[in-house]
């Protein structure tokens, strides 16, 4: 396999790829602040207030939206890679050049994220955020009895 303009792959993983890292740093930044946050809840036994529950809720639907946008966005690189790489790039299988279908025949289609880790685990700290929520209810009927 050969590139005839290498220089071309770069300047889209820089237009396509860097914005795509861009995402995910700040991703991770917000997702470690918000756990920072409900860790230290957990920490001074404040685990079951209206705070935590909300601070998991938002843990959970930020994986949601993360899995949905990262899906978007890593469709948008893998689709100018490809157009790129089927004109500028000559393929040889035991000296038999093979040719890559165009562009033109494959759809921008983003991979849909309901098998991805990241948003079954936002469907996972979702349901964990119930039973925060199911916590601070019992909690608040025990400290009404006490």
């Amino acid at each position: 396999m050969t590139v005839d303009r290498p220089a071309g792959a770069i300047e889209l993983l820089k237009k396509y790829g860097l914005p795509l890292l861009l995402i995910y740093a700040v991703f991770f930044a917000a997702l470690f602040e918000l756990l920072r946050r409900l860790f230290r809840n957990v920490g001074r036994g404040d685990s079951f207030t209206p705070q935590s529950v909300r601070l998991v809720q938002i843990v959970g639907g930020a994986l949601i939206v993360f899995s949905l946008i990262s899906a978007v966005g890593e469709s948008w690189f893998a689709h100018a890679m490809y157009a790129y790489l089927t004109e500028h790039t000559q393929i040889a299988i035991s000296g038999t050049p093979v040719r890559l279908p165009p562009p033109e025949n494959t759809q921008l289609i983003a991979r849909l994220p309901f098998g991805s880790p990241v948003f079954l685990s936002g469907l996972l700290v979702l349901a964990l955020a119930e039973v925060f929520r199911q916590g601070l209810a019992l909690q608040r009927e025990s400290d009404l009895t006490v």
